[in-house]
Formats: C-alpha cells, structure tokens, sequence
C-alpha cells in the first residue's frame, strides 16, 4: 500500500518520541539525583559537582512540564485524533509542548461531555495518513472493556517513566 510522505515522516516523529523518550528521561534523573557526601549534596554521577545549581532546576522543569504531561499526550491524543477532533500535527506538536494542549483537548472533552456525544465517531472518514498512524497507535492496544477516550499507549509509556525512575533512585 502506498503511504505519503507526510504519513511517513509524522509515525517516524511519534515513533522517535515513543522510544527516545526512555533515553531522555533515564539522563535527565541521572542529572538531578543528588547524594549525601561530605556533609554536601554531590551528584551521584559526578560527586565533585555540587547539586541543586541552576541548570539542575531547568532539567527538573524540563522533566515535570515535558516528560510527564507527554504520557497524557499519548493517553488521551490518539482517540482525539481518532474521532477527528485533532489532527496529525497538532497531535504530534503536543508531543513536543504537551500543557498546552492537553487543557485544550481538556476542553474539547468536556465540550463533547456537556453536548453529551460520544468522543468516538462511528464514522471514521479521516485522511488515510491519519488512518495508518491510527492503526499503529492504537491497534495493538486496543480493548473493548476500556473506555472510548482511554488508548493504552499512554499507560505504557507512564509505566515505562516509572521504571527509569525506579532504575535511576534504587541502586
């Protein structure tokens, strides 16, 4: 089957994000996990550098308002974009500055709720290049007791940031 040029570069971007994700969490609390040495807090990594300087409060910013909302991102983007509520690149933007638009999805939800509609489309006529990044999202996930607005994605990727949290605090 022949896909687009945009169908490939937007599941490369998802894709890439899914899986670098892990790498970029597991440096960043490398960078801030700080021990008790000399009566100072040292870097475990590096026990002459001192912790809690600036650039260690940018990379602990970086973790709370990136790392974690981007777990929402692929919890609650993929049926978004699957009931043609959002579209590709602005799914794969959130990825990137996911607060944003995870309070303006928030209120497309419950817009929908307050309308009471299903956030599921029975009829799914989306681009055919949103179509294969559907099928790949959320296909392997799929489930029928979990509810319409829920893509299992997302818990995979919170259980995978709470394994490289576990990895990097218990030694």
């Amino acid at each position: 089957m022949y896909q687009s040029w945009q169908s490939k570069l937007g599941f490369a971007i998802i894709l890439t994000v899914i899986y670098g994700t892990q790498k970029i969490a597991s440096t960043c609390l490398d960078l801030v996990y700080c021990i008790s040495f000399k009566n100072r807090s040292n870097l475990f990594i590096h026990a002459e550098t001192e912790c809690w300087k600036t650039w260690q409060l940018v990379v602990i910013g970086y973790i709370y308002s990136t790392m974690v909302p981007q777990c929402f991102v692929f919890l609650f983007g993929p049926r978004l974009l699957e009931s043609n509520l959002i579209g590709l690149w602005q799914f794969i933007l959130a990825l990137f500055v996911p607060i944003p638009f995870l309070f303006f999805w928030g209120c497309l939800i419950i817009r929908k709720l307050l309308k009471k509609q299903h956030l599921a489309s029975d009829i799914k006529n989306f681009h055919p290049t949103t179509s294969k990044i559907i099928d790949e999202i959320v296909g392997p996930y799929n489930s029928s007791n979990v509810p319409s607005w829920i893509c299992w994605i997302g818990f995979v990727d919170l259980r995978r940031l709470s394994l490289v949290l576990c990895k990097t605090f218990i030694h």
